[in-house]
């Protein structure tokens, strides 16, 4: 590490020697800045070192005045830079719904089995970016600035909150009468690979079910087709077959669309059955990407895993022209796509070639009323493509299950906003 030295500034004598040196210094404290910012960016604690050793300089009695005037400059631009990379930082809407949406992704992971935790996970996720937005807000109008964005994403983030609130007190007190439903989206082996809770209708695409989670209507999206011709949306180790049930109206009785439990009576072409719990602890959200699988990175980007562990990487294009539902492709936070990423062997890209990509793998349904080997594990698979170079892979990631813990364990993972907000 590279260090002052004073020494030759304390000579009696010596303004010229002073002014000699004074350029060596500058030099040192340049070099160190070089040191401090290889990593792209200079951190507050990098600024906070800079400052420090600037200031040492800036006492030094061999300095001319206009040396210590050039000394005080490069004082109050490393304390102006610090403010101002700081309020980037925090300001960021875009970065911290990324990093929110990581953690909600963590919260499924780790949750899916106790819906309960789930949205308390969830819950103090959203009320982790309310404060982050408040705080900027203050920032922001103590200088005069425009905080209508913020305040604007604030609004939106306080309903969802509310909302999630309210879905945790129905779940809890078994009301039968929820405005409140679970949109989940499940490969052809019954694991979930996205989820929300809000409100009934509040979320397009998806189809009711006469199932329940933790008390909450489940509406889902069809991933595969049965041999009648049926849609299917396969959860768990159980099916919802599309069909139609009995409902009231203004005029009387109409048939609306619903995916009903395979195996209840019908009667005639009309079903009219009661909910069905769907028991949350046979449920396991999909956390790797199995060979010949597709995943779906933060912006967008498409991945294939191949055979071989490695992967192909998509460019220009997206799922509907790779053929893909939802359920066949696996969204990844940002930090399984980084994991991933040294793994990348082969990009396509569309535009360039001017050719459709290849069309996916047909895939495979589970026999009814069987269960995959990936959902009896009671390990979590490695992204880390097996059968390939080791480079470290995704590190294993640990947090604590328990109620009081949720935020703890899975918040403490999450860089930039929320890192050590709730403890590591």
């Amino acid at each position: 590490m590279a260090s002052f030295n004073l020494e030759a500034l304390k000579r009696s004598g010596s303004k010229p020697a002073g002014t000699q040196d004074y350029g060596f210094l500058i030099d040192q404290l340049s070099i160190k800045q070089n040191q401090l910012e290889s990593d792209g960016k200079l951190s507050s604690g990098d600024y906070d070192i800079l400052e420090s050793m600037a200031k040492k300089l800036y006492t030094n009695p061999g300095l001319t005045p206009d040396q210590r005037s050039s000394i005080s400059v490069k004082i109050s631009s490393y304390q102006s830079d610090k403010k101002i990379n700081s309020f980037k930082d925090t300001s960021d809407i875009d970065k911290l719904n990324r990093d929110v949406k990581d953690a909600n992704s963590k919260a499924k992971n780790l949750f899916i089995t106790d819906p309960t935790k789930y949205l308390k996970a969830n819950g103090a996720i959203e009320k982790a970016k309310l404060d982050k937005l408040t705080a900027t807000i203050e920032r922001v109008e103590a200088s005069q600035g425009d905080a209508t964005k913020y305040y604007d994403e604030r609004d939106t983030t306080l309903l969802d909150y509310q909302n999630t609130l309210q879905a945790l007190d129905d779940i809890e007190k078994k009301n039968p009468n929820t405005n409140y439903a679970t949109y989940m989206v499940t490969n052809s082996y019954g694991e979930i690979v996205d989820m929300k809770v809000g409100k009934i209708g509040s979320v397009t695409g998806y189809i009711p079910t006469n199932g329940t989670y933790g008390g909450l209507p489940i509406y889902g999206k069809t991933n595969r087709v049965n041999e009648l011709g049926k849609n299917v949306f396969t959860l768990g180790d159980q099916n919802f077959v599309e069909g139609k049930e009995v409902v009231a109206t203004a005029d009387g009785y109409a048939n609306q669309k619903k995916l009903i439990l395979e195996g209840m009576s019908t009667r005639g072409t009309a079903i009219n059955k009661g909910k069905v719990e769907v028991d949350p602890t046979k449920l396991r959200a999909q956390n790797e990407i199995r060979r010949e699988g597709w995943a779906e990175g933060d912006k967008g980007t498409i991945y294939q895993r191949g055979t071989d562990g490695n992967y192909t990487k998509y460019l220009n294009t997206d799922k509907a022209k790779l053929g893909l539902k939802d359920g066949d492709v696996l969204k990844l936070d940002s930090y399984k796509e980084q994991a991933i990423l040294p793994y990348v062997a082969t990009t396509t890209d569309a535009m360039a070639n001017n050719v459709p990509p290849p069309m996916p793998p047909a895939p495979v349904a589970p026999t009814v009323g069987t269960t995959s080997p990936s959902m009896t594990s009671t390990t979590t698979p490695s992204i880390t493509p097996k059968g390939t170079k080791n480079t470290g892979g995704a590190p294993t990631e640990r947090s604590s299950q328990t109620a009081s813990g949720v935020a703890g364990g899975m918040m403490g993972k999450v860089k930039s906003f929320f890192g050590g907000l709730f403890g590591k």
